[in-house]
């Protein structure tokens, strides 16, 4: 179970840090879209 969250730790910490510092702010846009969608998705179930 610990295995499997520190790799969703690193998984999300990789797209999140190349989004945060991106000279445009789109690519944030999208991964906080993403993130809120799965979200809702998990939360609806």
């Amino acid at each position: 179970m610990l295995k499997q969250r520190v790799i969703t730790a690193i998984v999300l910490l990789a797209l999140l840090l190349p989004a945060l510092v991106a000279s445009f702010s789109w690519p944030f846009a999208i991964l906080t879209l993403l993130l809120i969608g799965a979200a809702g998705w998990g939360w609806g179930g």
